[in-house]
């Protein structure tokens, strides 16, 4: 899959608002290369929708976007991608 591009997204809903990061699998912060929109809900929650671009090589094939809240709570989605992909 080397040098393939893929557009990643990442969503949450909740209370209190969060705040996403996005890294690699090397631990480098990759949030300023980020899209975020952070919206209200019907229901007064927020949301939160994080798109980031990436360019799939051989050095970097594992990405991560956490939401944490301001009171230290988070959870995390990873995008794994090995072998061979054909579209």
């Amino acid at each position: 899959m080397s040098g393939e591009e893929r557009v990643l997204f990442c969503e949450a809903k909740g209370y209190p608002p969060a705040a996403v990061t996005w890294t690699d699998e090397h631990g480098h912060h990759l949030t300023e290369w980020a899209n975020s929109t952070t919206s209200r809900t019907s229901e007064q929650l927020w949301h939160i929708v994080s798109q980031l671009n990436v360019n799939i090589s051989s050095s970097s094939s594992n990405y991560t976007c956490t939401f944490t809240d301001d009171r230290g709570a988070s959870q995390s989605a990873s995008f794994v991608f090995t072998g061979e992909c054909k579209l």
